[in-house]
Order: structure tokens, then sequence, then C-alpha cells
């Protein structure tokens, strides 16, 4: 696994430079900032709003991060045929997706670092608390990034740009209504339905067990076992993505 850092210091290096990049957390920056309008829409709860809207902004920020950068990694390297040089190299083809993988994940976090800094120091300033439970909720989010970069890059190793900006997409907004899967199953009676309900329950990436916005905004004690099984389950989601974009890369012709 030689080839993984370079590969990683190099995507590092090119996502940092890129201007999307830059685009994307300034918008963040500026949803936060704007938070503090709406709270005053409900001026009893403007702290609690506040504390939710910008973990939420962070949240976003982090799907589009992985939509409009992670979508695009492998495939705009395949087309430009800046991978043939790599792989002429003594470098394998998993050693290229896990290299891409941790670069990406690098510059991302580091964005999103950023972004939860200044998040924190806004929420401080408008009285709110950021303590244990705003950073449990800060870690769901780079959690959930790393979930949602993981299904980006397998999806630009199987489809186009657009197609694999959407399919992620499609895995945040699947991921954060999955619960619902689990309402049904314990509503409907035991049929095909609510034996289908709970097998996909269980096989799509619940992104609403990385939330603990409810926890932030009201200050409450988030368990740490909770906490470590979260990101256990991020950990197996990415690694299954990871396994899948690992395959579908080995079986291209390049």
């Amino acid at each position: 696994m030689t080839g993984v850092l370079p590969i990683a210091a190099m995507t590092f290096r090119a996502v940092l430079r890129d201007r999307v990049l830059t685009l994307l957390l300034a918008l963040a920056l500026l949803t936060i900032a704007l938070s503090k309008a709406v709270g005053w829409v409900t001026p009893s709860e403007d702290v609690k709003v506040v504390t939710d809207l910008s973990l939420a902004s962070l949240s976003l920020f982090t799907v589009l991060l992985a939509v409009f950068l992670g979508a695009r990694l492998v495939r705009e390297d395949v087309e430009r045929r800046a991978l043939y040089a790599v792989l002429s190299k003594d470098v394998s083809r998993l050693e290229v997706i896990l290299g891409k993988y941790v670069g990406l994940t690098g510059a991302l976090a580091l964005s999103l670092a950023a972004a939860a800094a200044a998040a924190a120091v806004y929420v401080a300033a408008m009285g709110g608390a950021v303590g244990a439970a705003f950073l449990a909720a800060v870690v769901g989010v780079v959690l959930e990034l790393m979930v949602l970069v993981a299904a980006s890059v397998f999806f630009s190793t199987v489809a186009s740009a657009p197609i694999a900006a959407v399919a992620t997409a499609t895995v945040y907004v699947v991921g954060h209504g999955v619960e619902v899967l689990r309402e049904f199953r314990d509503v409907w009676e035991a049929g095909a339905a609510k034996t289908a309900a709970g097998v996909l329950y269980v096989l799509l990436p619940n992104l609403a067990a990385l939330d603990f916005r409810i926890e932030a905004s009201h200050a409450l004690p988030v368990d740490a076992a909770r906490l470590a099984l979260a990101a256990g389950a991020a950990a197996a989601w990415s690694a299954v993505f990871l396994a899948a974009a690992a395959l579908a890369f080995r079986r291209r012709d390049l």
C-alpha cells in the first residue's frame, strides 16, 4: 500500500486548490451567519435555532462537497488520462481508490473543521452552549462526510459526473429518511412488505443515526456508546462503498 499516501497527498493538494471548495465554504459561512435572522422569528428559542441551523449548514456543506467534488473525482482523471501514468507504475487500482478517498476526505474534513470552528464561535457569541454535545454533533457531520465521500467515489467509478452527483445526493436524502422504514416495519403486519422494509432498513446507510443536532441545540448529554456505534456504522458503510468502488475500478478497461 505504498502508493496510497502519494496519491492521497496529490489529491489533497488538488482539492484545496479547487475554486468550488472555496465557493462552498463561503456559502456555508454565509448560511451560518444568517441563522440569527431565522432565530428572530422565535425570540424565545433563538439560541436553539442558531445552534440547530449552524449545524444543519455544516451537514448541507458536507453533501455539497461530496456532490460537487467527490462525484467527479475518478471520472475526470480517467477522461483526462491522468491515471494512466499512475497505473503504469507499481500502483494497484485499490491503492488509487484508497488514495483518492483519503486525500479527498482529508481536504474536505479540513474545510469542514474551519466551518465548524466558525459555527462554534458564532453560536458561543449568540449565547449558545458549545460543549460536548456540540462537539458530538460536529463529529457526526464528519462521519457523514466519510460515508458520502465513499459513496461519491464509488459512483464516480461507474457513472458520469452528473449521474454520480445525483446518486450521491440520493444517498444523503435516503440516508436521512431511512428511519421511516423502521416505523413502517413496526406498524405493518407480517408479510412481504414488512420483510422488505426490515431488510432495506438494515442495508441502507442510516445517516440519521449520525445526527446529534437535537442534543447540541438543547445541550443534552450524548451517550458515548451511541457515538461509538455511529462511528462503527459510518466506517462499515464507507468500507462497503470503497470495496464496491475498488471492484468496479478493477473491472474497467484502462
